[in-house]
């Protein structure tokens, strides 16, 4: 609900073009409270050409005007530009970024999304520059301390709560990934956790504390930065049977990855196979559809495959134990290994 500060009287004697004694127009144009009342109630952009350039470079009163005349993507393009053009405030800048950014969450208007393009990049850039810093540190006890830098984001965006807390959510969000609490988890219980037995903001500052005990304890006071990352855990949680499915898809693309560094680009799904009849990991991995799908394929293609007999060439039996590897490090860390089902799908047998 809009609540009026002014006199309706002085607002349609303003609108109206009167003669007002009590005020002086120029007061009156630099007012933010006064011509936000003037444009909620007329609804006409002419009112914001009155505005001093003061408060056109009032990031509020443009986020203000801009919610008012969302639709009007030529005119909020106009108003934004000349905020930036005209301002060179740093924080101000920032906050303003920040500030478009969360309008095109709210509003689906594809202009919009240029804006939130903008606030990530200001994050990136400011990133860079703190990563600079922090790869300029030698003394490993203070490295340690400083972790993930976010010591320095605090100090320089101080006045800035917004900014802060924009900094914050980003950097959690790259931190604590989908696949980072599926591991963590899962080392930690050995059955699917129940979400009324575990404090998720105390889980999350936890595990944020192993690397920059700063940003876990902004976390403590500023729980809602953890709201992002909070849906994640719930969704590992609530997905907890589907995990060693997931990791499959994962150590597929990362060995395949491996593979083409060491330049083999074909025979790719053959070494795969190889790899896991041989090393009997059949149950976890045929319990993912992308792998299924390469054994099926790879065997239309090769009926007449015993991988019982084959022989590798020293470089693959190189390679399938990297491939081995990355299985172990990714599937098996700190978890028992499943019992060894071998499994042919060769027709001539």
């Amino acid at each position: 609900m809009y609540i009026k500060k002014y006199d309706s009287k002085l607002i349609d004697d303003f609108i109206n073009g009167k003669e007002i004694n009590n005020y002086d127009l120029n007061m009156l144009h630099d007012n933010e409270a006064f011509m936000r009342e003037v444009l909620f109630t007329t609804r006409e952009k002419k009112y914001y050409m009155k505005c001093s350039d003061k408060l056109k470079r009032n990031s509020n009163f443009v986020i203000f005007v801009t919610n008012l005349f969302i639709d009007d993507e030529e005119f909020v393009t106009s108003i934004v530009d000349y905020f930036f053009n005209e301002n060179d405030d740093e924080l101000a800048r920032g906050e303003m970024q920040i500030k478009l950014a969360s309008l095109a969450e709210k509003y689906d208007f594809s202009y919009l999304k240029e804006y939130a393009v903008g606030a990530k990049q200001f994050y990136l850039y400011e990133k860079s520059i703190i990563e600079e810093m922090l790869n300029k540190v030698q003394n490993p006890t203070w490295k340690k301390e400083l972790g993930l830098g976010f010591k320095f984001y605090m100090e320089f965006f101080n006045e800035s709560n917004l900014i802060t807390f924009y900094m914050a959510c980003n950097i959690l969000d790259e931190l604590i990934t989908n696949e980072m609490i599926d591991d963590d988890l899962h080392k930690k219980y050995n059955q699917k956790p129940k979400l009324d037995n575990i404090n998720l903001y105390d889980y999350i500052v936890k595990l944020v504390c192993e690397y920059d005990h700063y940003l876990s304890e902004y976390l403590e006071n500023n729980v809602h930065a953890m709201d992002y990352t909070i849906e994640k855990v719930k969704q590992s949680i609530n997905d907890w049977d589907n995990y060693d499915n997931k990791k499959i898809s994962i150590i597929i693309d990362k060995m395949y990855k491996y593979l083409d560094e060491q330049n083999l680009k074909k025979g790719k799904d053959r070494l795969l196979v190889y790899l896991v009849n041989k090393k009997g990991y059949n149950d976890k991995f045929l319990k993912n559809d992308n792998y299924v799908g390469i054994l099926q394929d790879f065997y239309s293609h090769n009926p007449n495959i015993d991988y019982s007999e084959i022989e590798l060439t020293p470089h693959e039996m190189i390679l399938v134990n990297g491939m081995n590897e990355i299985v172990e490090k990714l599937l098996f860390k700190n978890k028992i290994k499943s019992k060894i089902t071998y499994v042919d799908f060769s027709r001539n047998k």
